[in-house]
């Protein structure tokens, strides 16, 4: 903790903690500025971060053998499931297996004779499983 002035640093993004927030944060930032239809991709997206940091760390290590290419597709891995969580996806701990039920939606308004759709606000944080 050398340098408090950095949020993240090389050396905080190559680790667990770094690269999950990264491969977390960067598809939600990209969904909230570019809207819904990039929404399929956000698995897609945390993936590629998920895989790319890990083969980085394993190109920049001293060690020659190929053991550490195997090492980093399961750091990739590891990161991956760490971002989307998905020990809470396999485990059926959603919502909607506790019982958590959600509100029944509005009934929609007329003008003119046209039913307007109903709205719901994005949340920045949703589910890609």
């Amino acid at each position: 903790m050398e340098n408090l002035n950095d949020l993240f640093t090389w050396g905080s993004l190559i680790s667990l903690q770094g690269s999950s927030a990264a491969a977390l944060l960067l598809p939600n930032v990209l969904s909230s500025v570019f809207g819904a239809g990039i929404d399929k991709y956000k698995r897609y997206i945390a993936f590629a971060i998920s895989m790319i940091l890990p083969y980085i760390v394993a190109a920049m290590a001293t060690d020659t053998g190929w053991v550490k290419w195997v090492v980093a597709l399961f750091n990739g891995c590891l990161v991956y499931a760490s971002a989307v969580g998905i020990n809470q996806s396999l485990s059926g701990s959603s919502g909607a297996t506790r019982g958590v039920t959600t509100a029944p939606a509005a009934p929609s308004r007329t003008t003119r004779g046209m039913t307007a759709a109903p709205t719901t606000p994005r949340k920045f944080f949703s589910s890609w499983l």
